[in-house]
């Protein structure tokens, strides 16, 4: 059973690429910062074209901070570099908040 309440998260992150080759869904990975460890991890943004979101990605642009809320699932997946798995994440978002201050 599966509940969209329980599974919502908020990040903040730096935008690393945007993805606008599709149209439904458009692709955004951002740069999350750890601030208490000297790390960061990246985040792959789903944005569907029905959702709030899609109303602002033409405004997001590469290097920007942006806030989005979504649910957040696991995206495991194979480095092309040196063929390991890797844990990653991916956030189908539900709104994007822009920085007007970056």
């Amino acid at each position: 059973m599966f509940s969209r309440g329980l599974n919502v998260c908020t990040l903040a992150g730096n935008v690393i690429a945007i993805d606008t080759r599709t149209i439904n869904p458009v692709e955004i990975v951002i740069n999350v910062d750890n601030k208490h460890e000297k790390n960061s991890f990246v985040v792959t943004i789903i944005v569907w074209n029905d959702s709030l979101a899609s109303h602002k990605v033409s405004y997001v642009e590469e290097g920007s901070l942006i806030i989005v809320t979504g649910s957040i699932e696991p995206l495991p997946y194979i480095s092309e570099y040196d063929d390991q798995p890797y844990s990653g994440l991916q956030l189908t978002a539900f709104d994007i908040f822009l920085d007007v201050n970056s």
